[in-house]
């Protein structure tokens, strides 16, 4: 451990209302760890969400210093939580749940291999804000196409290599860029990643990032499929055209096109708008600039 060396990690659970969503009933569990300017999220998978809330969030640090380790090793490390049964979980290390016990001596093993000493403290939830408010800003935009759908988009335009917006939860390809840090993510920020020319890049981004998306695409002359409504009279929709290799693929009305995870996802806030797949290409805008 570093002397003088320390780190405050503040992080929130919760659990969202049962009720209806765009991807079907049932309660979803959401983590989110901040550490200063860096934050991690998640959700848990279906097999966790019957588990006590007390394993889950103890699952939920597991994750969160996993997300955060190149940050924290050789470092005093205290979890911040409003959470009285984990703060004694961890700083007792052990108690009376064997399963909470098993998931505690990975926390433990892991901070003993990057030299972290780690210890936690009560939090009351009215202060812990800013984890709590980068919880609900992770799920605004957090949706997917129905795996079947994006097969088909597959089969005619890839196979996409990795995801730039997506979650451990919404990938739809083993490597994927996210919003936030995760333990399994390749990148944080699709937008400033510099690898887009290695991979055919199945980009599925908020509409307000269009824009953006397309100049990276330009600047990096990467390869991507990109899913966008339909919006004639703007400036992306006209580049989308010009920087395509074949015509769109006008995705299918299907009431579950869209899969969702808390919140109303973004393309269904307006039901006229239509989803398209573009198959486009950098170099192809490059070149035709170039010939000018």
């Amino acid at each position: 451990m570093v002397a003088g060396s320390s780190e405050h990690v503040e992080w929130c659970s919760f659990v969202s209302e049962r009720g209806r969503s765009a991807s079907g009933n049932g309660c979803k569990q959401h983590w989110m760890g901040r550490n200063m300017d860096r934050s991690a999220t998640s959700r848990s998978g279906n097999m966790h969400r019957f588990q006590h809330s007390n394993t889950r969030e103890l699952r939920a640090v597991w994750f969160t210093l996993q997300s955060m380790l190149p940050h924290l090793r050789g470092k005093s490390v205290q979890i911040l939580t409003d959470n009285v049964t984990m703060c004694a979980y961890i700083n007792r290390m052990g108690g009376s749940s064997i399963e909470r016990n098993s998931i505690l001596r990975s926390i433990f093993n892991l901070s003993h291999r990057a030299d972290m000493c780690l210890t936690a403290k009560f939090l009351p939830g009215h202060r812990n804000t800013v984890a709590d408010q980068l919880s609900h800003q992770a799920s605004q935009y957090e949706w997917r196409l129905h795996p079947a759908v994006f097969h088909l988009i597959n089969q005619q335009f890839g196979p996409a290599t990795i995801d730039r917006f997506a979650s451990q939860r919404t990938a739809q390809v083993s490597k994927y860029s996210s919003f936030f840090l995760d333990p399994y993510t390749s990148g944080v920020d699709a937008l400033a990643q510099t690898d887009w020319h290695r991979h055919l890049n199945f980009v599925n981004p908020p509409f307000f990032l269009l824009p953006r998306v397309l100049a990276v695409v330009r600047a990096q002359q990467a390869e991507a499929i990109v899913v966008a409504h339909f919006w004639r009279g703007t400036s992306w929709f006209r580049q989308l055209r010009e920087l395509s290799v074949a015509p769109p693929l006008q995705l299918p009305a299907h009431p579950r096109l869209i899969q969702g995870f808390g919140i109303l996802p973004e393309p269904l806030k307006n039901r006229k708008w239509r989803l398209l797949a573009w198959r486009i290409s950098g170099s192809r805008g490059w070149s035709r600039r170039a010939g000018r």
